[in-house]
C-alpha cells in the first residue's frame, strides 16, 4: 500500500515538469508578429559575432553629363594662288623669269617707260585662241628643237595667245652664248617669222649667261582699199 502513494507523486512530478518545460519555451521563443516585422541582418560569423556591412553613400547629385562639343566650323574654301593678279585687271599673267621680273618692276618702280614690258603686259591681257595659238607654238618649237635636244642652249618658255607669242631663252658659258645669239639673228628665216613681227626684244647678259625675251606679234589685217 505505500507503493501507491509512491507511484501518483512520481507521475504527478513528471507531469508537473513536462508542463513547466513547455512554458519556458513558450516564453523564450519570440512573437510571431514581431519575427515577421524585422529585417534580416547580416549572417553570423564563423565565431558567433555578426559581421556588419556598410554600403557607399549614395551621392544625391545627378549624373555628370559629357560636355556639349561645339558646333562644327564651316569649312573655308580654299584660295587659289594662281588666279589672275587683281593689278592688271581679268588678265593671265605670263612669268617672265627673275631676271626680267626684276627689270619690270624697276622700270615701274621708276617710272621709266619700257616697251619689253608693255608688250608683255599687253600680251598678258590678251584671250587664248586655241585655234591659232597651238599650231604657232608647235612651229616655233620645231624650229628651236635642234639647238635645245643638243643642249645648246635652254627654251624656258614659251606662250602665244590670239596675236602675239612670248618667247624666252637662257645660255650658260661662251658656246651657249653664241648659239644663242645665231639662232637669234637667224629668227627670220624660220617659215614662222614670215607671218610674225618681232613687236619687242630684250637681252640680259654678262660673261658666262644670257637670257633673252622675245615677243612676236601677228600683223594686222590690210585695210580695205
Amino acid at each position: 500500500m505505500r507503493s501507491l502513494p509512491l507511484l501518483l507523486m512520481f507521475v504527478v512530478g513528471i507531469t508537473l515538469g513536462v508542463m513547466i518545460g513547455r512554458m519556458t519555451a513558450d516564453e523564450a521563443a519570440p512573437p510571431p508578429a514581431a519575427i515577421a516585422n524585422e529585417t534580416p541582418g547580416p549572417a553570423p560569423a564563423a565565431g558567433g559575432d555578426p559581421v556588419i556591412v556598410f554600403a557607399p553613400p549614395q551621392d544625391p547629385r545627378p549624373a555628370s553629363r559629357p560636355a556639349d562639343r561645339p558646333p562644327a566650323q564651316p569649312s573655308v574654301p580654299e584660295r587659289h594662288t594662281d588666279a589672275p593678279d587683281a593689278g592688271i585687271g581679268a588678265s593671265q599673267r605670263i612669268d617672265a623669269g627673275p631676271v626680267f621680273n626684276q627689270q619690270f618692276a624697276t622700270a615701274e618702280k621708276q617710272g621709266v617707260k619700257d616697251a619689253v614690258l608693255e608688250a608683255h603686259r599687253a600680251l598678258e591681257r590678251e584671250p587664248r585662241d586655241d585655234s591659232w595659238s597651238y599650231p604657232l607654238e608647235a612651229e616655233i618649237e620645231n624650229s628651236l628643237v635642234a639647238d635645245t635636244s643638243m643642249g645648246n642652249f635652254r627654251r624656258e618658255h614659251l606662250e602665244c595667245r590670239s596675236s602675239s607669242c612670248e618667247i624666252r631663252l637662257s645660255a650658260e658659258g661662251g658656246a651657249q652664248m653664241e648659239a644663242l645669239r645665231q639662232w637669234t639673228s637667224d629668227i627670220e628665216k624660220f617659215p614662222w617669222a614670215s607671218r610674225m613681227l618681232l613687236s619687242s626684244s630684250s637681252t640680259v647678259s654678262d660673261a658666262d649667261r644670257m637670257q633673252v625675251l622675245l615677243i612676236v606679234t601677228r600683223p594686222p589685217p590690210p585695210a580695205d582699199r
